[in-house]
């Protein structure tokens, strides 16, 4: 192998694991063209300081746990980071392997399979440490307790490289299973959609559980211990008793697992590699070849809802405009609900401020980081031939707007409902106006975005954070944001002040009233400059 080739690849392939760090690296190129930067070295930056970040943030939640009474815990928590990484670092591993399309320009030169393999395994990397940092103080803190001297510390770096070197050789194996139905798939979009979205969701289950866990732990008076887990329990043993058949038994098995995978993986795997994307690319052309597949036929309305819905596959898409927003949502209301917040004790006649919160919250849905801020766009090519169709275009677009907006907000919104009134025990006729002032806000702020997607149209974009990132979207989020928050709180202060100091049924039913007009006015506004103009 030539160690000069496989770091040019490494560099190439870096730029390659993470599409929306590489788009901002790009802005910030186009921004100062005669600056001097270097967008793997940019890329190797942002990584480090997201792993660094990370290690400091999950820190805190292993300070204050004994983990010489509670191995279970060490076990789950190592468990559930290890987890973390492969799943985060799996997607990272398809994206560079087999979504990049670079591997088949390759094949020509004179490469080995074995140094492009090594440098996208390295290019990787960035992904698969960012989860995994926070082991290295669990292993520091765990291993100092049960050794009960500092000296403990020593077996933090064996452990974590052998735990890196582990995390690897399951994530090339897993993801050259992958590589084999591709094989023999042409649905590559539709598979690389999946696998995003599952690792995302597991992403958030297993950081919610370690989050919820710890900080549990922390606030009972008698803290009890979790299930040990099998094989990782090797970790623990291998410092607080070497010498134990648990230790033989786990840690051995562990090594053996170990030394397997990596035989598979060098013997089979690595060879492999080159003739799968060759089968890949036949699969591709075949399928453009071959006969349309019969379908049963559609009417025109079932054919543009299928359109619609079409266009929204995108697993970077799902994952930014979908998924990340309810991340959010249960992060912050995570707290309240192991804390016991409950909302059966707020009087009724407060109807006008569950409103005005239900309005604010509802502004929050208007992203144009999500489905309808990019919706149009989405068309790219097919919008200017779906113009020359003989159908009614506008008609198109609401069509368009009303399909993704349900795909949107009936679940977040469902959400809603459910913990208002069962979660939070929140009054029935507060729930009910909250809700409405929630549904008024997601139409109104849901049209202002899909406008402004059609004023910022783009139909030439080649990565979906380019259409996140037009007219200043970030900073549109990120201080609208804080703005409606701020606006949102003395709002409510204020009118629950005002109320408990004049008439609370009065300034309630005035307050109602007064957002009805606001919101109808802007629907109005609305109306007049972008759908009738249509």
């Amino acid at each position: 192998m030539k160690w000069s080739n496989i770091w040019e690849l490494t560099k190439i392939n870096i730029l390659y694991s993470n599409s929306q760090l590489l788009e901002s690296i790009k802005k910030k190129r186009a921004k100062n063209p005669k600056g001097q930067f270097s967008g793997y070295k940019s890329m190797i930056r942002q990584q480090a300081f997201s792993t660094v970040l990370m290690l400091v943030i999950y820190s805190y939640l292993f300070i204050g746990i004994d983990y010489r009474m509670m191995p279970g815990m060490f076990t789950v928590q190592l468990t559930m980071f290890m987890l973390i990484s492969l799943v985060y670092g799996f997607t990272s591993f398809f994206s560079i392997f087999y979504d990049s399309n670079d591997t088949k320009l390759y094949l020509p030169l004179p490469l080995k399979a074995g140094e492009v393999y090594l440098a996208k395994l390295l290019s990787a990397q960035g992904s698969v440490l960012v989860y995994l940092s926070p082991i290295l103080p669990l292993l520091g803190i765990s291993y100092w307790q049960v050794t009960g001297s500092p000296l403990g510390l020593l077996w933090v770096l064996p452990i974590a490289i052998l735990i890196i070197v582990f995390i690897n050789l399951v994530g090339l194996t897993l993801i050259h299973f992958i590589g084999e139905i591709l094989t023999k798939s042409p649905y590559k979009k539709m598979v690389s959609t999946i696998l995003m979205v599952i690792s995302t969701v597991l992403v958030i289950v297993v950081l919610l559980f370690v989050q919820f866990t710890s900080q549990n732990q922390l606030r009972s008076k008698h803290p009890t211990d979790m299930p040990n887990i099998f094989l990782i329990r090797g970790f623990y043993d291998v410092v607080a008793r070497p010498f134990s058949w648990e230790t033989a038994l786990n840690f051995g098995l562990l090594i053996f697992v170990i030394v397997a995978l990596a035989l598979y993986v060098s013997q089979r795997v690595i060879p492999s590699y080159f003739h799968q994307i060759l089968a890949m690319e036949t699969v591709q052309s075949n399928n453009k070849q071959g006969k349309p597949k019969t379908s049963k036929t559609l009417s025109l309305k079932q054919a543009l809802h299928k359109h619609h819905l079409s266009t929204l596959l995108d697993g970077s898409l799902i994952v930014q405009s979908y998924l990340m927003p309810l991340l959010y949502a249960f992060i912050l209301v995570g707290p309240m609900l192991s804390g016991g917040f409950s909302l059966s004790t707020i009087d009724i006649r407060f109807f006008g401020n569950a409103f005005l919160l239900g309005t604010l919250f509802g502004i929050f849905f208007a992203s144009p980081n999500s489905f309808l801020g990019v919706a149009i766009s989405l068309e790219r090519d097919s919008y200017n031939f779906i113009k020359t169709l003989p159908f009614n275009f506008k008609q198109f677009i609401i069509d368009k707007f009303l399909v993704v907006s349900l795909v949107q907000h009936l679940i977040p919104y469902l959400v809603y409902v459910v913990l208002l009134i069962f979660l939070f025990k929140a009054p029935l006729i507060l729930s009910l106006f909250f809700l409405l002032g929630l549904a008024l806000s997601i139409i109104v702020g849901s049209q202002f975005i899909y406008w402004r997607d059609n004023r910022l149209l783009n139909l030439n974009w080649q990565n979906i954070n380019q259409l996140f990132s037009r007219g200043k979207g970030q900073y549109l989020i990120a201080f609208g944001t804080v703005g409606m928050m701020i606006i949102g709180a003395l709002l409510t202060i204020v009118t629950v002040m005002l109320a408990l100091a004049t008439n609370v049924l009065v300034i309630n039913i005035i307050l109602f009233l007064l957002i009805l007009a606001l919101v109808a006015g802007l629907q109005f506004w609305l109306y007049k400059g972008f759908w009738k103009k249509l």
